[in-house]
């Protein structure tokens, strides 16, 4: 798997440039898709549930956004990866039945940020705010996790 660079580095100025999966489907994909475009991401829209299961598999995307009920097998491997893997991803879960920004619900789902589809038209402001707010949370893990590779 490429190594990319953390969404959470403190390098990194907005989106510009971070790879998007998009894992959704109808209208939900394609406000999600030009809602990244916007934010001048590179967005990869998964075509099925095989399609979305190759592609985290073998590359690496600092955002990932799943909708709800849609390709289980998708989001099983996504939770399955190591914490290795997934503290350089960003994962989004967009539904009907979960509560915008429940950290608990988002736990569970091995998600960082829940969204319900009433709030989609804050999507930007709250992908924003929580991509934020994981900056703050690691930063000093990352800190030192860097310190530590360079000095071995």
């Amino acid at each position: 798997m490429e190594v990319v660079k953390s969404i959470l580095s403190d390098e990194q100025r907005g989106c510009d440039g971070l790879k998007v999966m998009v894992i959704a489907e109808g209208d939900l994909q394609e406000f999600l898709v030009n809602q990244f475009l916007d934010l001048n991401c590179k967005v990869y829209v998964a075509k099925s549930e095989e399609d979305a299961i190759q592609k985290l598999r073998f590359h690496s995307f600092h955002i990932v956004v799943l909708q709800e009920n849609l390709y289980l097998q998708a989001m099983q491997i996504l939770q399955s990866f190591s914490m290795n893997i997934r503290r350089y991803m960003f994962s989004v879960f967009v539904g009907s039945l979960v509560e915008t920004f429940n950290t608990m619900q988002a736990y569970v789902l091995s998600c960082n940020l829940v969204i319900n589809i009433q709030d989609l038209q804050s999507f930007k402001d709250l992908l924003t705010n929580a991509v934020n707010e994981n900056k703050t949370f690691y930063r000093a893990y990352n800190y030192t996790l860097e310190n530590h590779y360079q000095k071995g």
